[in-house]
């Protein structure tokens, strides 16, 4: 830590962000590899850098591909095999799945987000909490039945849309702060 801290002169807050990415990063490639590791027998196309050890393991199932430029990754949230999101999101949903969303692909989504609350709907089938055997069951799910699969999640898409519009928020958000604005006096 006092090394992090002289290498970022000192500024505790950074040093927070720079740990926070760094746990953050740990965290998703290390869930990234057990969903790697317990889907061995699901095809799979795993998109990233830092595969080599995986793709050494010549599974049939599972493709590695790379992208590196955030401009040529558009392909995978329109394609017909969906995304699998590893993201730590807790209280929403992670942008990934979003642009799923947006382009009618399937998901399956590590969350532990109450949908319901907001939903009305049981959308169970498309969130993973970590425990046994619960990823393992909405991938054999979405295998039987990839059309219903991504039947459920553009109806799921459709409700998020309708409850949680990023218009929407965006204006609220631009009120609260004209209002924090004017109280301020500014």
């Amino acid at each position: 830590m006092a090394i992090l801290c002289d290498d970022l002169e000192n500024d505790e807050l950074v040093v927070r962000v720079h740990l926070h990415m760094l746990l953050d990063k740990i965290h998703r490639n290390t869930v990234s590899e057990h969903v790697v590791n317990e889907l061995a027998d699901v095809p799979l196309k795993v998109y990233g850098r830092g595969w080599e050890r995986f793709e050494g393991r010549r599974n049939p199932r599972h493709e590695f591909l790379s992208f590196d430029a955030m401009s040529d990754n558009s392909f995978q949230y329109a394609s017909r095999y969906g995304i699998l999101d590893a993201a730590p999101i807790h209280d929403s949903l992670h942008d990934r799945t979003v642009r799923a969303m947006g382009n009618g692909a399937g998901f399956l989504m590590g969350s532990d987000w109450s949908y319901e609350t907001f939903l009305g709907s049981d959308y169970g089938n498309l969130f993973f909490d970590g425990s046994p055997g619960a990823l393992r069951a909405r991938a054999e799910r979405v295998m039987q039945s990839p059309e219903d699969h991504r039947a459920l999640c553009r109806d799921f898409a459709q409700q998020y849309k309708r409850n949680f519009s990023l218009f929407n928020f965006t204006k609220y958000f631009e009120g609260m702060s004209d209002m924090i604005r004017t109280r301020a006096g500014g």
